[in-house]
């Protein structure tokens, strides 16, 4: 199907070429825009982000893409379109290499008796990170049949459908390869500054100021931003003639091909549910963990001792201004300067039967007991617990072996994702021929029988772990 002349595959210098032509072009607007990308996705935990960041990239993007065609890109709803696919591939593919450094690295908070966390570079260069770098770029494989559909959205060459299924279409022609190497690129060079910037700081300074240094390096990301993208904009530009307008597929009786909703609907799921699921598992990292089974130090200085019963007891701990409430049903801390930690996530709804609260040098242990089995968990003089960070919620929300399903998930979709797009590409670009370039009737018809039964095969088999990604997402929000 289509030509047999293979296009040559995008080549990074001269992506990377093109990205600084554009740049010394104008150099005030695009760096202006970097600029408000950085800062709109530093606020997407404040919401308003999340309608910037996608709508300046747009814009940044519509500017590179008129300097390199020479034709303007006016505002259109397609943006919108656009906005939306950038948005996802961003937050899968952050949230992917996130949840997976926390999930599968080494290390995690530790109270006061605990050892020292490792090193910057032990961290970066543990088994975990390594999981985690490998999670990223599965992420990458996920959102490649995606990668020019902003930009075909931006000229208002096609719709949304049209759009993924074109992009997918150029990829797979461009080769495979070859588009993972510049999505790679493309994405290092818009990261290059914090990585040099941590890496600097794990080298040539101490392991804490590595934060502070990534903070200041955080402007050049207005400059590293836009060179990525440029390097995006000038592999699509050279490639842009192969797209298939819209318009004149639609003239051609392009309607007449397209499948069922119900493989849409299907393919709309299977697409839709990497995304929900680690986006509803970062976000439920906001709520605290349960307390951990254990116990404290037989030896620890002895604070209090309670068996809660009817009403509340509470105790002041020596020189803090904590109060520590305990009933049979409940543990608060709490600060006089209205802080501390506190109602106490439980694993049981069983009543509490005593309650030991001691002290290891600046902090407290709690140790309750339910149904016979005990539980700890440590607090600062300030009420605020040491034995909750992210990596712990996250334990505390998913086993290890759901947190992998939701990768395989990810990485089986994104295995077959491209092929059917392109598939379905192809056989759009046969009926978007001339009625008398088209091949006959009966081996259109057929061809067209093949691709879509197999893109049914392949979404039923995937179906399975995109609904156990999703049930484990759920799960993690709403706290079951």
């Amino acid at each position: 199907m289509g030509s047999t002349h293979a296009p040559a595959p995008p080549q990074l210098v001269a992506s990377l070429a093109g990205s600084a032509r554009l740049l010394r072009a104008r150099p005030l607007a695009t760096i202006a825009l970097g600029a408000g990308i950085v800062l709109a996705l530093l606020s997407v935990c404040c919401g308003i982000g999340v309608v910037m960041a996608p709508w300046l990239l747009c814009e940044l993007l519509a500017l590179q893409l008129g300097q390199a065609s020479g034709r303007a890109v006016p505002h259109r709803r397609a943006w919108i379109s656009a906005g939306m696919i950038l948005l996802g591939a961003v937050l899968l593919t952050a949230s992917v290499g996130w949840l997976s450094w926390l999930g599968l690295g080494t290390g995690s908070a530790q109270p006061a008796t605990g050892a020292a966390e490792p090193g910057l570079l032990v961290r970066m260069a543990g088994p975990g990170s390594l999981l985690a770098a490998v999670s990223a770029l599965v992420s990458l494989l996920f959102v490649l049949p995606f990668l020019y559909a902003p930009l075909i959205l931006l000229e208002a060459r096609a719709g949304l459908g049209s759009a993924v299924l074109e992009s997918a279409r150029l990829v797979a022609r461009g080769g495979v390869l070859a588009h993972v190497v510049l999505s790679l690129a493309v994405n290092v060079v818009q990261v290059a500054p914090a990585l040099l910037a941590a890496l600097t700081s794990a080298l040539l300074v101490q392991d804490e100021l590595a934060p502070i240094w990534v903070l200041c390096s955080l402007p050049l990301l207005s400059l590293s931003v836009p060179l990525g993208q440029g390097m995006l904009v000038t592999a699509y530009v050279q490639r842009s003639a192969e797209v298939v307008s819209l318009p004149a597929a639609a003239l051609r009786g392009e309607a007449s091909w397209r499948p069922a909703r119900r493989l849409l609907a299907l393919w709309a799921v299977l697409v839709l549910a990497p995304v929900l699921s680690f986006a509803l598992l970062g976000a439920s990292l906001v709520r605290p963990s349960r307390v951990l089974p254990g116990h404290a130090p037989e030896g620890a200085e002895a604070v209090a001792a309670l068996r809660p019963r009817e009403g509340v007891q509470r105790v002041h701990p020596p020189g803090t201004a904590l109060q520590i409430e305990a009933s049979r049903r409940a543990v608060k801390i709490s600060a006089s300067d209205g802080g501390g930690a506190g109602k106490l996530p439980l694993r049981s709804s069983a009543p509490i039967e005593a309650l030991r609260i001691v002290r290891v040098r600046e902090h407290y242990g709690l140790e309750l007991m339910q149904r016979g089995e005990r539980f700890v968990t440590w607090i600062d003089r300030a009420g605020v617990r040491q034995d909750d960070d992210l990596r712990t919620r996250l334990n505390d929300r998913v086993p290890t072996w759901a947190l992998l399903a939701m990768l395989a998930s990810l990485l089986s979709t994104a295995s077959v994702l491209l092929p059917v797009l392109a598939a379905l590409a192809e056989l759009r670009r046969l009926y978007a021929r001339g009625p008398g370039e088209r091949a006959a009737g009966d081996a259109l018809l057929t061809e067209r029988a093949r691709i879509v039964g197999r893109s049914y095969a392949a979404a039923l088999a995937l179906l399975p772990l995109a609904g156990l990604s999703l049930y484990w997402g759920t799960r993690a929000l709403i706290g079951a």
